[in-house]
């Protein structure tokens, strides 16, 4: 189940919950809920919040703690993350669990065809170095880089990329897709796009 409401700037927070409780939310109380939270810009700031039923990974899974990720949010986790990505070459879920801060990366994650990132909500987050890094087109221009790949989906993740950064050569995108093909993005939480 999902609900959307859209608040306009200056609205509180106690009134998004009064019109929340109107629409009898607490009857799904225990469902685990996702927030997602998308700023629109134009003549009129809108933030938009959506809830949903968080992912459930499978016995099957690989979890990128299995492979070192600290998700403290100093550790460097990108090369647990990318070999956890790799365990997954043939096809497979990779899930993040929430981390404890944040998965800590200082390049590029090379997610492979017939894959599945799977995150648990806005605490499955991934970071980067306010200054980013540099770029190269194809192998190294997206958080999450989606080169010649297919059947892909991210789900449940939480990027966050940096403001620009001094050099607008060191700033990726959240996700860079190049020559793919069957590609889902849904559920993330995408901030400093």
């Amino acid at each position: 189940n999902t609900i959307a409401v859209s608040v306009r700037e200056g609205t509180t927070c106690s009134r998004v919950v009064d019109d929340l409780a109107g629409a009898k939310l607490r009857k799904v109380s225990m469902l685990r809920l996702l927030i997602t939270l998308t700023i629109f810009l134009g003549s009129a700031v809108l933030r938009s919040f959506s809830w949903a039923e968080s992912p459930n990974p499978s016995q099957s899974s690989i979890n990128v703690r299995d492979y070192g990720a600290k998700g403290d949010g100093v550790t460097d986790d990108s090369r647990a993350l990318q070999a956890a990505l790799d365990a997954a070459a043939r096809g497979g879920t990779v899930y993040f669990p929430p981390a404890r801060r944040s998965y800590y990366i200082t390049t590029c994650l090379h997610p492979k065809s017939n894959t599945v990132l799977l995150g648990d909500g806005a605490m499955s987050e991934l970071t980067i170095p306010s200054a980013g890094w540099l770029l190269s087109p194809g192998t190294c221009y997206g958080i999450i880089n989606l080169y010649k790949v297919q059947n892909v989906r991210i789900t449940g993740l939480h990027i966050v990329g940096t403001k620009q950064a001094k050099d607008s050569n060191n700033t990726p995108r959240l996700i860079y897709l190049q020559s793919t093909d069957n590609v889902q993005i849904d559920n993330d939480l995408l901030e400093n796009t």
